[in-house]
């Protein structure tokens, strides 16, 4: 087994695995591609997911097209650019490959196109990457870096239809299937604490991640976000969210059942537009207390994991 560097003592980081290949850190500039979801243009439903606000998670929200001056943007207000390879240009908002082919690759190639540019990594739907779109992605990945981020959420389908996902697990299996097929990285995401997924659960579901084609996995705690369906559901049920001691408790416990090579993103996410109601935590005091819990642990990724 590789020998872990000082700031993966406790678990593979995502950020290890870009320095790793490209020899130097590499920056994720978030896009806005322009694109809708299946999920609230009527095709699979309206309104989208009940936890769903993209505003809140995504910093360009408030950001024009078109993706050049997106991408400058961010460069141009970069500190220290030097100390990046280059940068992964990340569709983020919505569903990035949700659009006839013909246009996804203008949209993809505006972007690949920019001077530092090392690849993509697009956040879509298990339910949203067709074969031409594979094909396409696969041409791209010839000469960049391409990850196709897979919003999995849960292993269950009674938690996705909770949700209001409108997909299934099964349906994710098969995308990450076909990505592997064409060469490409996968990622995918999940959600801990949805209301009805016991902590027994949630433990259990790392065998079938683990089991997963996918390189990397991305974290997010359940949000409820100010006018979502999930925050009246909140209101109404009251249901039982983290605080920073119970989840820095559960992800340490966690991350011990994820098979060890699989690199994670992310141990939480953030909102970036302060429209949180729950939980509200001091991000600081959060991560300070996760490194806590590995050390008293003495514990690190995969070492409950079985075969």
């Amino acid at each position: 087994m590789e020998e872990y560097r000082p700031l993966e003592k406790y678990y593979r980081t995502y950020t290890y695995m870009l320095k790793k290949r490209f020899g130097q850190n590499v920056i994720r500039v978030s896009l806005d591609g322009g694109f809708s979801c299946p999920n609230r243009d009527g095709t699979k439903g309206i309104g989208g997911c009940i936890f769903c606000d993209n505003s809140s998670f995504s910093p360009v929200s408030s950001i024009p097209n078109p993706i050049k001056t997106q991408i400058h943007y961010v460069m141009e207000h970069l500190k220290h650019p030097e100390k990046y390879a280059g940068f992964i240009a990340y569709f983020q908002p919505f569903t990035n490959t949700y659009a006839p082919v013909d246009k996804l690759r203008k949209i993809y190639y505006e972007a690949i196109e920019e001077e530092g540019c090392l690849g993509l990594a697009l956040g879509t739907r298990p339910d949203c990457v067709p074969e031409d779109v594979l094909t396409l992605l696969e041409e791209i990945n010839e000469k960049y870096f391409v990850t196709v981020e897979l919003g999995l959420q849960s292993v269950y389908n009674e938690s996705l239809k909770f949700i209001n996902r409108g997909h299934t697990f099964e349906d994710f299996v098969d995308a990450a299937n076909r990505a592997k097929k064409h060469g490409l990285t996968v990622a995918a995401h999940i959600i801990l604490g949805i209301p009805g997924e016991t902590k027994e659960m949630m433990l259990r579901s790392c065998e079938v991640i683990s089991n997963l084609p996918i390189d990397i996995l991305k974290i997010h705690q359940l949000q409820i976000v100010k006018d979502t369906k999930l925050e009246q559901i909140y209101n109404e049920t009251h249901f039982k969210v983290w605080d920073i001691e119970e989840y820095s408790d559960f992800i340490t416990d966690f991350v011990e059942y994820l098979r060890d090579g699989l690199y994670i993103q992310r141990l939480f996410s953030r909102s970036v537009s302060g429209n949180i109601v729950a939980p509200r935590w001091n991000v600081k005091l959060l991560t300070d207390t996760i490194m806590q819990k590995f050390q008293e642990k003495d514990t690190r990724q995969g070492k409950k994991f079985k075969m």
